[in-house]
C-alpha cells in the first residue's frame, strides 16, 4: 500500500543549506473525517509554524480508513485504539519506522533527536512508538490520548523516554480517568515515570498553574516527565486550536490556557537521547 506523509524543511522554507543537524518532528493526526486529515492537523497543531521558529523537520503522515470506510475517518492502527479508524491489516509501526529510515537517509537530521507527537487517536500511535520504538525516540508527547490496557505490561518494560501529556477531566471522547479498554491518564503518566526510574511515590513540581491548567514535572533519573492536566476543556489540542468532534467554540482560546505547541516543543529542545539515559 502506498502512504502518504508530509515534509516539512526549514531550509527549503528558509533558504541556504543545513550547517548542523536539525531535529525531526513525528506529527500524528487524530481519527477523523476532516480532508484532507495532514492539512487539518497542521491547522489544529500549528506545528509546522513552530518548527520554523526553530529550524524543526516535520513529518506529518496520512492514516488510513477502516476497510469498508473509503471515506473516512483515517486513524491509526496504535496499541488498543480505535478500531473504526483504521484498515487493520495496515502495520503503522512499519509506516513509523520507514519514515525515519527515509529521514535520515534524505534529510539532514539530528537522529539523537527524534520526537513523535499525536492527538486522540495520533497520541496513541505516539504511545504505541513511545513503546516499541523508543529506542530510535528521544521524546513523546500527547494530547487527548491512552494506550490500551493489555499493553500497559509491555510499554512498562520499554526505554526510559522524556514523556509531556497534555489531558481534560471533562474529555468525553478519550477519558481522563479511561474505560474498560483505556488506560486511566495518571497510570499512562505513572508508566512513563517508572520507566524513566522514579519510585511511586515521587513528588513533582508545578511548572505551571493557572485557572484552567497545571502542569507537573518530574525529574526521573533517567527522563523528565510533564502532565498537565486541564479543566472544563472537550476533546481539544490544547491551546485554542481546534480538533476533534466537539462543537464549533468548544476549542477557542481561554484565559489561563497553555499553548501546547509551544509547550512541548520547548520541552524537547532540554531533550535528547543522550540525556535520557
Amino acid at each position: 500500500m502506498q502512504r502518504t506523509f508530509a515534509i516539512y524543511s526549514p531550509f527549503l522554507h528558509n533558504g541556504g543549506s543545513p550547517v548542523t543537524t536539525r531535529p525531526l518532528i513525528l506529527n500524528f493526526h487524530g481519527c477523523n473525517s476532516h480532508w484532507p486529515v495532514i492539512d487539518y492537523q497542521l491547522d489544529v497543531s500549528k506545528m509546522n509554524e513552530a518548527a520554523a521558529d526553530r529550524g524543526y523537520f516535520t513529518l506529518t503522515p496520512a492514516g488510513t480508513a477502516a476497510v469498508n470506510g473509503t471515506n473516512g475517518p483515517w486513524g491509526w492502527n496504535a496499541l488498543g485504539c480505535c478500531e473504526r479508524c483504521y484498515n487493520s491489516n495496515v502495520d503503522d509501526f512499519a509506516l513509523a519506522a520507514a519514515m525515519l529510515d527515509w529521514a535520515e537517509a534524505n534529510l539532514c537530521v539530528d537522529v539523537t533527536r527524534v520526537y513523535v507527537v499525536g492527538f486522540s487517536n495520533g497520541g496513541f500511535m505516539a504511545n504505541s512508538l513511545g513503546c516499541r520504538l523508543a529506542t530510535r525516540l528521544a521524546g513523546v508527547a500527547t494530547m487527548a490520548a491512552s494506550i490500551g490496557r493489555s499493553y500497559l505490561a509491555e510499554c512498562s518494560q520499554a526505554a526510559a523516554l522524556p514523556f509531556v501529556s497534555f489531558h481534560s477531566l471533562e474529555d468525553p471522547y478519550v477519558p481522563y480517568n479511561g474505560n474498560f479498554e483505556w488506560l486511566p491518564q495518571l497510570t499512562v503518566d505513572d508508566m512513563y515515570r517508572q520507566r524513566a526510574g522514579c519510585s511511586a511515590n515521587a513528588t513533582g513540581q508545578v511548572v505551571f498553574q493557572s485557572n484552567t491548567t497545571q502542569c507537573q514535572r518530574y525529574d526521573c533519573p533517567q527522563a523528565p516527565t510533564v502532565a498537565c492536566t486541564v479543566k472544563w476543556l472537550n476533546h481539544c489540542w490544547l491551546g485554542g486550536r481546534s480538533g476533534g468532534f466537539q462543537q464549533p467554540g468548544d476549542c477557542l482560546p481561554r484565559p489561563g490556557d497553555l499553548d501546547a505547541t509551544t509547550f512541548l516543543l520547548d520541552f524537547f529542545a532540554d531533550n535528547s537521547r543522550e540525556t535520557a539515559a
